[in-house]
Order: C-alpha cells, then sequence, then structure tokens
C-alpha cells in the first residue's frame, strides 16, 4: 500500500509507486536516496518466505547534508517462481510524516 492508502498489484504497483515519487510531494531537492536497514527474513517454506525492513528517505538539508525526511517499515511477503523471489505483497507502514514544514509548524 502506498500513495494515501491505495492498493495495487503487480505492474499497476510499480506505476503507482512511479507516479507518487514522480509527484514529490515532500518538494524534495536531488540527490534524495532510501537507506535500509535491519531487513530479516523468515522461510515460510521452500517457495514462501515473509521479510520486514526499515528505512530512512535522505534528501540534501540545507546546508547539503543529507537529513531524513521519512522512516518507514516494509512488510513484505515473498514468493519463488522459476527459481526467482519475487514480492507477493509489501506494504509500507510510515513512522514519521515526513519534513517539517519550511515554516516551521
Amino acid at each position: 500500500m502506498a500513495g494515501g492508502s491505495t492498493e495495487a498489484k503487480s505492474a499497476a504497483a510499480g506505476e503507482m509507486m512511479r507516479k507518487v515519487f514522480a509527484a514529490n510531494a515532500n518538494h524534495s531537492r536531488e540527490p534524495n536516496f532510501h537507506l535500509f536497514f535491519n531487513e530479516v527474513v523468515t522461510f515460510d517454506g521452500p517457495d514462501r518466505a515473509h521479510a520486514t525492513s526499515m528505512s530512512l528517505w535522505m534528501v540534501p538539508g540545507a546546508d547539503n547534508r543529507p537529513v531524513a525526511a521519512l522512516s518507514a517499515r516494509y512488510e513484505d511477503e515473498l514468493v519463488r517462481r522459476n527459481g526467482h523471489w519475487l514480492f507477493a505483497r509489501r506494504m509500507v507502514k510510515a513512522i514519521t510524516n515526513g519534513p517539517p514544514a519550511k515554516n516551521g509548524r
């Protein structure tokens, strides 16, 4: 789920995420990037697994030093098809709501 708790699957999920990031609702400067950490994968069988991870979305601050703009927890369901691991489902849960407003509120 992303983009206002909208659910999408397959190619539609990728397109939805492209639109969310292209909209740049936080008006983030470039370069910006994600850091992923605390990844844990638990195998539920030979072709199924679930995973959790944390992320920080980093953007340039006023002095061009990286600043955390958003933190989130990813909860994934994974399946193996034809020898390749794929996302069957991904849920993104925001931990923070984004950077503070420019006027400090």
